[in-house]
């Protein structure tokens, strides 16, 4: 199998998001230029404060990450709720999403790549 890739970042491999706000991102898998089918898998979405770090917060399908009413589609949604990113102080941190295939093959499709946490002018 050639490489997955998706069109969830920038070219600055860089995410921003702000402490206590709801984030919402939206990915399409793709493997050769075309929509990868993400039937039967599971894809993670993982922040941690390095690379060598405890998870900070990750992310699964079904649990923060949703798959689009047609899997064959390619294309999922990452949702990082306000308590989400109330959980995180502000600063950079390292992230990457995997994507798991129903045949338990494991692929990096973004990242790792920076997460970005700023405070916003308004506190909850």
């Amino acid at each position: 199998m050639s490489m997955l890739t998706t069109s969830f970042l920038s070219a600055a491999n860089s995410v921003d998001v702000y402490r206590g706000l709801t984030a919402k991102f939206l990915l399409t898998v793709t493997q050769d230029g075309t929509k990868y089918n993400l039937t039967g898998a599971t894809l993670f979405f993982t922040v941690k404060c390095d690379l060598s770090a405890d998870n900070k917060l990750q992310k699964k399908t079904g649990s923060g990450i949703t798959l689009a009413a047609d899997p064959r589609d390619g294309t999922a949604t990452i949702v990082l709720s306000a308590d989400d990113t109330q959980s995180l102080d502000a600063g950079a941190y390292v992230f990457d999403v995997v994507v798991q295939t129903a045949g338990g093959e494991r692929f990096l499709v973004a990242g790792p790549g920076t997460l970005t946490v700023k405070q916003s002018a308004t506190r909850f």
